[in-house]
């Protein structure tokens, strides 16, 4: 009766060990695989006689490798043991599968080290989208922080001077812009400088006007980079000649009425992503609200003054 409690005891100590819902690895004191559990296996599509005998840390990825050997291993001899270590594993089809690795030295045998591998993917997943909504929240913020700002300046603006210096001054704080440059649209629609720094006006008439000319034509934000000389040689031309990377033009419209252009500049090359180009063009809308009041109490002033 004790030899069949003893078998069935021993059975089920085997199908723990090999289906616990981890990696289970028994590592000499080189680190060599000396045994591993069939949820290692089937996590990274290896097969057993693939990984016995291979050194455990041939398993990571550069990264891993070099973190392992440097981080993991001499906090394993100082300690006894390791917990959650982040580390890459690299799967027999070439994939990587991301781990936390708690290892300690075996009190049964000093000169082996017991390893268990949890799979994080969900946990890598989860940070993701935790970072990817956090960063939301604050492009969010910023963006409502910014248009309150500008909403006030806009406000109180009483002439056209005075929203351009309001758009530039936000404009610049909001992206981070080397350069900014507001300019109006006159009765002949030739564009005129506002308010701001355009650092290509001896380089190109005036401002970017091709760049301008599309952008108010689209309606939409142009963005010109160094890659695109084949379509605005002469403003990539004037952008090397001045050390600049980028420049963004953004249409002044209200209610499809062309006001303007906003032109910001940049030394450095930037990722421009839709809240970039979604919170250009509501500062922009701000802007050519502020302008077509301003132009209208000009009119109600003249009406005032002239009016029989």
């Amino acid at each position: 009766m004790t030899d069949v409690s003893s078998a069935q005891g021993f059975a089920s100590y085997e199908a723990l060990y090999h289906h616990a819902p981890c990696g289970l690895l028994s590592l000499r004191a080189g680190g060599e695989i000396e045994d591993v559990n069939a949820t290692f296996l089937q996590w990274t599509g290896y097969t057993r006689d693939a990984v016995v005998g291979r050194p455990f840390v041939s398993l990571l990825d550069p990264g891993s490798q070099l973190f392992y050997e440097t981080r993991h291993t001499p906090v394993l001899h100082l300690k006894g043991e390791v917990r959650e270590v982040a580390l890459s594993i690299v799967t027999a089809g070439g994939g990587r599968l991301p781990a936390l690795v708690n290892s300690t030295v075996d009190p049964s045998r000093p000169d082996h080290v017991l390893t268990a591998v949890f799979d994080s993917t969900a946990r890598q997943e989860y940070e993701h989208d935790l970072i990817v909504a956090r960063r939301a929240a604050e492009a969010s913020e910023v963006r409502v922080r910014v248009l309150q700002s500008a909403s006030s300046a806009f406000g109180i603006a009483m002439s056209e001077d005075a929203v351009g210096e309001a758009l530039v001054s936000n404009a610049r704080d909001a992206f981070s812009a080397a350069h900014v440059a507001v300019f109006g649209l006159d009765a002949e629609r030739l564009l005129y400088l506002i308010a701001g720094s355009n650092p290509l006006e001896k380089l190109v008439n005036r401002t970017p006007r091709t760049a301008s000319s599309v952008a108010l034509s689209t309606e939409q934000t142009i963005i010109v980079s160094l890659a695109e000389e084949e379509e605005f040689p002469e403003i990539v031309a004037a952008l090397r000649e001045n050390r600049l990377e980028v420049v963004t033009v953004t249409p002044l419209l209200e209610d499809g009425d062309a006001m303007g252009i906003l032109v910001c500049f940049y030394s450095r090359a930037r990722v421009f992503d839709k809240v970039y180009t979604d919170l250009q063009a509501a500062l922009a809308r701000q802007a050519a609200q502020a302008l077509v009041r301003i132009k209208l109490q000009k009119v109600l002033e003249q009406f005032a003054l002239h009016d029989s």
